[in-house]
């Protein structure tokens, strides 16, 4: 299981408290998400994670996406065990990092 996987499947485990199978079934489907045979969240990557929380948001509120991003930030601060996991985190922000960095440079060349 990825640490995306981990994160969203904590947040589910609270989201549950206040919404029925139904709703998060939805929202996963609406975020591009699905469910391993074991009934495991598939996240992948940041990219994601990230559209996880805007479909919250979109469908939910603010108040959802902040309340996944305190058990996501409470989770990562808590800090991980497993070096694999420590591994994966640095690796796919640096991936999103240039990503965000090419992003800049075309958005700097579009404004000249």
């Amino acid at each position: 299981m990825s640490i995306w996987s981990r994160l969203v499947k904590a947040h589910i485990k609270k989201l549950e408290e206040t919404c029925t199978s139904e709703v998060i079934d939805f929202m996963l489907l609406e975020s591009g998400l699905g469910r391993d045979d074991d009934g495991t969240v598939k996240v992948t990557s940041i990219g994601d994670l990230s559209r996880y929380l805007d479909t919250l948001e979109n469908y939910l509120g603010v108040l959802y996406r902040d309340r996944a991003e305190v058990i996501f930030n409470s989770i990562i601060e808590s800090g991980w065990q497993d070096q694999k996991v420590s591994d994966q985190l640095d690796q796919d922000l640096a991936i999103k990092l240039e990503e965000q960095a090419r992003l800049t440079k075309k958005l700097e060349s579009l404004n000249r």
